[in-house]
């Protein structure tokens, strides 16, 4: 794995355990980029957003699920995934149609 991939990983890691803003999360500094620039963790968070990682909704950025399962655990980082996200009328629709 790369390096650019491993700090991309941290940094979706981070937002999945408490999503942020981009100034809230470089003001996290996270360990293993504590010694980067804005320039170069903004160029960070822009790979994970095109890799279909992390997604901004407003100013605040997520991580996708799918991220998780199919990226971060994986790679060995254990983050919890919550059984069932959907809402209950979500719930309610999906047994209704029989998904």
């Amino acid at each position: 794995m790369s390096e650019i991939s491993s700090l991309t990983m941290d940094i979706a890691a981070s937002l999945w355990i408490k999503p942020a803003t981009f100034d809230e999360l470089y003001a996290r500094k996270i360990e293993s980029l504590k010694n980067s620039s804005e320039y170069m963790f903004d160029k960070l968070v822009k790979i994970a957003e095109s890799k279909k990682w992390i997604y901004i909704k407003g100013e605040t950025y997520y991580t996708y699920k799918e991220t998780v399962k199919n990226v971060l655990n994986p790679a060995g980082y254990e983050m919890d995934l919550p059984t069932d996200t959907r809402s209950d009328f979500r719930k309610e629709f999906d047994r209704l149609h029989g998904f």
